[in-house]
């Protein structure tokens, strides 16, 4: 048994873990206490990576050999065969034609390699990375404000802020070990206000002293309107202006608009709201704001972010504890990337590639004669390229670019017309899987040794605790491999520009580009990274990195000045009409992470949001005819998805929520076939916070659902043989459920009902023949019920598993007696009735609020009904010591807290 020091790979607060192993095997994970960005704490998410990382998983669901058009091929054969047919294409039609697609979860050194590959071996400027999709537009504006791409914020400074402004960021649950943060550095000064901007009432919102609601897009009139007040009630900081800024005139004139009735009116908000807001904002005397998607996922993401940090330069809130414009990072390396450049439009250590200085002196770090000019495609540009036929080859690593991209119907043009896609990457069922020509296996967390940079330029090591499985290689060692090949054919004879021997070698590399730069870390060698994470900037000769940045209030611009950005507001891309009268936003779940390539293998990550649904206003539902879980259409411009209804009053009228999470790997569809790919013009950004749709009520009444319970890995196989049956039907989910044990559940629903053929062959995966099983079939009616009982011990019976077709409502009480597990011997044939109420008497299975200990609604509501009056601290300290939940991880303590005050003491 062994212990290793390592970082999580979710979100990008970065936080330290301990891995437990026993030889080729990790048996668990715990936070590190050591570690700054989280010291011990671990999200839902964190604290189960090692159940990701099973014996059946690893064996069953990782790719663990190369495969060339679904043959297992050796690595020689491979990599040749990629080689040759990158270098014919780019032959014949330039390097233009080829495409590098890569991501915000590789590590440091495998970005530098892919940059390098590209840009300085191969020639084109055409690799981006699924960074695009988070954190472009943070970049651009910070770029256009401060200089560089370089947050001046670090998590302490939530324990100094005086004031939160939490903007397009749902925390509480995309980043909740931060939040944990915000928690207690509010019970420690109870004086902190916390101001949420969105137009959701989510988790975050909930527990804000003022929650602002915009309407959707409107950011940047909110920000003008604030700014508008702080000139006129004179809360600006005049010497700061004075003596660190420049351009506030022109921002002036343009503000003088923005008063608030007019701000009212755009923003759909309170006059009153807006004015508190800006005084709670001009008048503390430290203001930190965080931010993420709501204003990065936007066509307006860049005007966005830079009209936010107007406010903190306004006020003079940036340079000092407890205050700065401070971006949240999605991923985990999605600011390593950006450092050496991984992007179509960037070059190493925030150098530029429009500036052909800047490309000259790439050209001298890499040893080749020259950077090329022309700007690269984007990310959306890129699959729009490949659509039109001009990229005719793509690399695409670490990510899943067939269910995060937008505007799914053209990206998955562009997958089927490329002539060569290869897919590096450690999951084998990933949805860009089935498209891909050649299938490279790849190391994955807990497997490989490099640095990634977290929110606050925190760069913590990543190190192996155990091999990679079968001949899973290194995502720098397969880059730097093929890249190798490519030298023999396009530079033979020359000294190769790839000749690393591990990663190390690697960052010695990226650290030497950094001298002289704004992110110096050439005081960062691979021994004081083993040390303990650090901050950059780290110049050669610091004793320590440095946690915030324009202290001495000179910025990265060539007069050291800060800029205001005079950007205009404009609407969405796509405003809500007549024909598509809803507003879509999209976003994260508690317990789920991008794809859920990794989340979505594990059941006990379903407890809290168990299948896909559409939140939408109970108004709208009313107005509609919609009952809760009735299917509904939703129709864009570019596509349609059926989804089940829920009321939810966390969504304003006219508005409408679906997870990001579910792609086809889960859903019919997948959600992103709705998504735009209208795009920032600064940033290329595209907004996939927002697409207008239609919404009506789906006509698909035959139904079927089934859930069984299997090993680990019959789990997995069913998983995997039920989406193929995902395309016959109108409406299709299949997740995975269960804690101790595994369980799948498959959905689906059709116009007419599905053949027989199709719904046996359905109840044959779920093990529903032989003498267990028990069966009422009336073809004519196209109803089906289907129940496969084990035997007990002590000579009782449990339901393993059941499939309903056509009349489906007896799902509501024979659900509960298979997920949890209980007798039914008594209740025998009873069980086939068809009847909505069952034989006995039972309850709903109850919604999931704490996932570590598996605690429901209905059993807080029930403690709390039984708790003496009192504050509520103490009630909520009196359902933590008898059920424990928000005492592990703390994610459930916002919707917890939520509850506490809800419900009322029985007298």
């Amino acid at each position: 048994m062994k212990t290793t020091k390592s970082t999580c790979p979710y979100c990008g607060v970065g936080c330290g873990v301990l891995i437990d192993s026993n030889g080729a095997q990790i048996t668990g994970v715990r936070g590190d206490p050591d570690h700054p960005a989280n010291f011990g704490r671990l999200c839902t998410k964190g604290q189960t990576l090692h159940l990701t990382a099973s014996a059946a998983i690893t064996l069953h669901q990782r790719l663990r050999v190369p495969k060339l058009h679904g043959r297992e091929v050796g690595w020689d054969e491979a990599l040749t065969t990629a080689a040759d047919r990158f270098a014919s294409i780019a032959e014949t039609h330039g390097a233009d034609a080829l495409g590098f697609y890569v991501s915000g979860q590789l590590l440091t050194e495998d970005y530098h390699v892919f940059n390098k590959l590209a840009k300085g071996l191969l020639g084109t400027n055409n690799i981006d990375t699924n960074s695009r999709l988070c954190m472009s537009s943070a970049v651009a504006g910070y770029k256009l404000t401060l200089g560089a791409d370089a947050p001046p914020a670090c998590y302490d400074d939530v324990n100094h802020a005086d004031v939160l402004f939490i903007v397009g960021s749902n925390t509480a649950w995309a980043h909740p070990v931060l939040y944990r943060r915000i928690e207690a550095a509010r019970q420690t000064r109870p004086g902190m206000k916390v101001i949420v901007v969105d137009p959701r009432r989510t988790e975050t919102a909930a527990e804000a002293d003022l929650h602002l609601p915009l309407l959707p897009g409107t950011d940047v009139a909110l920000f003008h309107g604030l700014l508008h007040l702080l000139l006129w009630e004179g809360l600006t900081d005049a010497r700061f202006i004075a003596e660190h800024t420049s351009g506030i005139e022109a921002l002036r004139d343009r503000v003088r608009e923005y008063t608030p009735r007019e701000t009212a009116r755009i923003t759909g908000l309170k006059e009153e709201a807006i004015v508190t807001a800006a005084r709670w904002f001009g008048r503390g005397p430290a203001t930190l704001s965080l931010y993420c998607q709501g204003l990065n996922q936007s066509s307006s993401g860049t005007a966005k972010n830079a009209a936010l940090i107007n406010l903190h330069l306004a006020t003079g809130q940036i340079g000092r504890p407890g205050a700065g414009p401070f971006s949240l990072t999605g991923q985990p390396n999605a600011m390593g990337g950006r450092e050496v450049g991984g992007m179509a439009n960037l070059l190493p250590a925030h150098r530029d590639l429009a500036n052909p200085e800047h490309r000259a002196e790439v050209a001298r770090l890499w040893g080749v004669d020259a950077v090329p000019a022309k700007p690269g495609k984007t990310a959306v540009e890129m699959f729009q390229a490949a659509a039109d036929g001009e990229i005719r080859a793509l690399w695409i690593a670490c990510t899943n670019p067939a269910q995060s991209l937008p505007d799914q119907a053209t990206v998955q043009r562009a997958l089927q017309r490329a002539e060569f896609v290869v897919l590096q990457e450690a999951f084998e069922g990933t949805a860009t899987a089935r498209f891909a020509h050649l299938l490279l296996p790849a190391s994955t967390w807990a497997e490989k040794e490099g640095t990634v940079t977290n929110s606050e330029r925190r760069i913590s090591r990543v190190r192996a605790a155990v091999p990679p499985p079968g001949q899973a290689r290194a995502d720098w060692a397969i880059a730097a491999d093929f890249a190798c090949r490519l030298e023999a054919r396009l530079r033979p004879g020359r000294p190769t520009l790839f000749p690393y021997d591990g990663p190390e070698a690697i960052w010695n590399e990226h650290r030497q580009s950094t001298r002289g730069r704004d992110l110096d870390i050439t005081g960062l060698d691979w021994a004081r990274l083993e040390a303990g994470a650090q901050c950059w900037p780290c110049p050669d000769g610091a004793q320590t990195g440095t946690e915030r940045l324009y202290t001495d209030g000179r910025f990265a611009t060539p007069d050291g000045r800060a800029r205001f950005a005079d950007v205009p507001f404009k609407p969405v891309a796509e405003p809500r009409d007549a024909r598509y009268a809803f507003a879509l936003n999209t976003g994260r779940l508690r317990d789920h992470w991008h794809g859920m390539s990794r989340t979505g293998t594990l059941g006990r990550l379903f407890g809290h949001v168990p299948e896909p649904t559409l939140d939408l206003h109970p108004q709208d539902l009313a107005r509609l005819r919609l009952a809760e879980g009735d299917l509904v259409r939703v129709q864009s411009r570019r596509g349609a998805l059926v989804l089940p209804a829920r009321g939810s009053d966390s969504v304003a009228p006219s508005q409408a929520f679906v997870a990001m999470h579910w792609g086809e790997e889960f859903l019919r569809g997948g959600v992103n076939r709705l998504t735009t790919p209208a795009a920032c013009p600064q940033s290329r950004q595209p907004e996939l916070k927002h697409a207008a749709v239609r919404i009506e009520a789906a006509e698909l009444p035959w139904r079927l659902v089934a859930l069984g319970w299997c090993d680990e890995p019959g789990a997995i196989a069913l998983r995997r043989d039920l989406q193929r049956f995902f395309e016959p039907f109108g409406y299709a989910a299949c997740v995975p459920f269960g804690r101790e044990r595994h369980g799948v559940l498959f959905r689906a629903a059709a116009a007419t009902p599905a053949d027989a053929e199709t719904v046996a062959r359905i109840a044959d995966l779920f093990g529903l023949q032989g003498a267990q099983a028990l069966h009422y079939s009336d073809a004519r009616r196209g109803q089906r019920r289907s129940l496969r009982l084990q035997s007990l011990a002590d000579g009782e019976q449990r339901l393993e598993a059941f499939l309903l077709a056509g009349d489906t409502r007896a799902e509501a009480w024979i659900a509960p007696l298979l997920v949890d597990e209980q007798p039914v011997k008594a209740l025998g044939r009873q069980m086939l009735l068809a009847s909505a109420t069952p034989p006995v008497a039972s309850a709903p299975r109850a919604r999931q609020v704490c996932s570590c200990f598996d605690v429901s609604e209905a059993r807080i509501a029930q403690v709390l009904s039984e708790v003496e009056g009192g504050p509520q601290e103490a009630r909520l300290a009196a359902v933590q010591g008898r059920l424990r939940c928000g005492t592990q991880c703390g994610s459930c303590l916002p919707e917890l807290k939520r509850l506490v005050t809800r419900v009322t003491v029985v007298a």
